[in-house]
């Protein structure tokens, strides 16, 4: 496993160390609520093809590979939040979406043959290869720890968001500054 700890930012914090690690060192979370209804009858196993087929039925992977190609990575994305579990896994508890996006884009081969018709996943440059292999992961202590912080993240309001004159003169700025920004705003507003 080759992860590398950001020392800077891990000397200021007490149950979390910031890294940067392959994808494939990161486990998709078996225990996540989202997949319980993958368990069928006594098999308790869930496996991260099955998460990952889950995924793709059920949520907006396609979307995430499209913004993920067009920026060439996780562009302004939050961290990863993962433990180490008893098996010296690598627990992806926030961010499976995010991960499992990253391991389909690297390999189309993980998309379930029924779906490959009816699901796009973009092509994506080697510059995009190389910048999601590796990726940002908060690595919390304990499981606990890390759902702490995903509790107060899903729980408590939100960042505020700008009114429109707010919001108008922030496009304003960056129109006068970087118009780049402004075409993909409008572009993902569609």
């Amino acid at each position: 496993m080759n992860i590398q700890y950001i020392d800077q930012l891990n000397e200021l914090l007490t149950n979390r160390r910031h890294a940067i690690v392959d994808i494939s060192d990161l486990w998709l979370d078996e225990k996540n609520p989202r997949f319980a209804s993958l368990i069928k009858g006594d098999n308790k196993t869930i496996s991260q093809k099955d998460i990952i087929e889950y995924l793709i039925r059920y949520t907006n992977i396609e979307e995430f590979a499209e913004r993920i190609a067009y920026y060439g990575g996780l562009y302004d994305e939050v961290s990863i939040s993962c433990y180490f579990d008893e098996n010296n896994r690598l627990i992806v508890l926030e961010g499976n979406r995010r991960i499992a996006t990253c391991k389909i884009l690297l390999d189309n081969s993980l998309i379930p043959k029924d779906l490959n018709d009816n699901i796009y996943i973009p092509p994506i440059t080697k510059e995009t290869r190389e910048k999601i292999s590796k990726v940002h992961v908060v690595i919390y202590d304990s499981s606990e720890d890390t759902q702490n912080y995903i509790a107060s993240k899903h729980t408590k309001a939100e960042v505020e968001k700008w009114e429109t004159f707010e919001q108008c003169n922030y496009y304003y700025t960056q129109f006068h500054t970087n118009n780049k920004l402004l075409r993909e705003w409008f572009s993902f507003r569609k």
